[in-house]
């Protein structure tokens, strides 16, 4: 099977692609994919997370689907500015937990597809050098086939690797 990497500016674009058949498959965010799936329109082959869905549970993951061992998943943070004071720190870390546990947020994010959890600023931060290493293999890994290969150009192939850290980037961020 032959994969061009499309970079596309979110999940709305590369939908509409999916929609209007102008390719085959894309990897796209639950929330995203949701109303398209339940209306009919696209079909949701797996979950790229490490555990089903709990608004779908009959997706299978895409371990489970085949590809042992992969597991990929985004994620919404809250970050401050370094130097920012601890106790402000703490009371937003506060103000955030409590939030995310009032049943009116808990059921519009469960609607959405996602599961929402918060960490100490320590538990965020081995998260974020943990997924970033992980980048940084994943990415090396590609360059090395694609340089192997001889199937792109350095120049592209670093080009296609830095749009899939980019976007890695922006989903740890939004």
């Amino acid at each position: 099977m032959s994969v061009t990497h499309i970079v596309y500016r979110g999940g709305g674009p590369a939908l509409s692609d999916l929609m209007a058949s102008r390719i085959t498959f894309s990897f796209l965010n639950l929330p995203t994919a949701f109303p398209q799936a339940e209306a009919g329109t696209i079909r949701i082959l797996a979950v790229a997370g490490d555990h089903r869905s709990q608004r779908q549970p009959a997706i299978l993951t895409v371990a489970e689907a085949g590809l042992a061992g992969y597991a990929a998943r985004s994620w919404t943070v809250l970050f401050a500015l370094q130097g920012t004071r601890v106790e402000i720190i703490a009371h937003l870390c506060a103000v955030l937990r409590q939030t995310l546990v009032t049943p009116a947020l808990q059921l519009r994010l469960a609607e959405l597809g996602i599961e929402a959890r918060t960490s100490s600023p320590q538990e965020l931060d081995q998260l974020v050098h943990s997924e970033f290493a992980q980048c940084r293999i994943c990415t090396s890994s590609c360059f090395s086939l694609l340089k192997a290969t001889n199937r792109i150009g350095g120049r592209v192939a670093a080009s296609a690797i830095a749009s899939a850290s980019r976007s890695l980037f922006f989903c740890a961020l939004t």
